[in-house]
């Protein structure tokens, strides 16, 4: 939800959790807004995808995406690999892709908005290296700026077990809507 706040726009959400949809706040939040559900773990309902994107930017409104699939929970790699459905729908549209960054941090939420970026004339994996590299530079982004805000200039400077602390923290309340 931070990214549709980030974009100060009116935008789908594109969302592939089931049991997250129908077992949280965000959930009804998302429904509110405008979602379309797909079920990450059928392989017919992800193929369905494409589909319901298109219908969604033919009628003219914005659909966001969350590329990744899931949480990131390395320490070592900023953006996971992305599905190809984002890029095949930005060229068969025409349309720009605008990438977010989200981060919370202390009950704080920090977001980027990047230039949108055209991946229209490059084959699949350079437009998809393009979009990665464009979240890695907003979320490196995010990360400086936490970190400069905490006095925090290098890996040694954060506490033993932090990251471990930080996954937990944004899956511990997801968690719960399961037990």
């Amino acid at each position: 939800l931070y990214s549709i706040i980030t974009m100060r726009a009116h935008a789908y959400a594109l969302h592939a959790s089931i049991p997250y949809f129908y077992n949280s706040f965000d959930g009804i939040l998302l429904w509110l807004n405008g979602v379309l559900i797909i079920n990450r773990r059928d392989k017919e309902s992800k193929k369905s995808a494409l589909p319901k994107v298109s219908n969604v930017i033919k009628l003219g409104a914005n659909v966001t995406y969350f590329p990744e699939g899931t949480w990131n929970k390395s320490p070592n790699l900023l953006i996971l690999d992305l599905w190809n459905g984002m890029y095949k729908v930005a060229v068969d549209h025409n349309a720009l892709i605008v990438p977010i960054s989200v981060m919370e941090e202390d009950g704080v939420c920090y977001a980027i908005q990047n230039k949108p970026i055209d991946v229209c004339s490059l084959d699949l994996n350079e437009g998809k290296q393009l979009i990665r590299d464009s979240l890695a530079t907003a979320k490196w982004e995010v990360l400086e700026y936490i970190a400069n805000n905490k006095g925090l200039a290098k890996r040694s400077d954060f506490y033993p077990g932090y990251w471990e602390d930080y996954v937990n923290k944004l899956i511990d309340p997801v968690r719960k809507n399961y037990n």
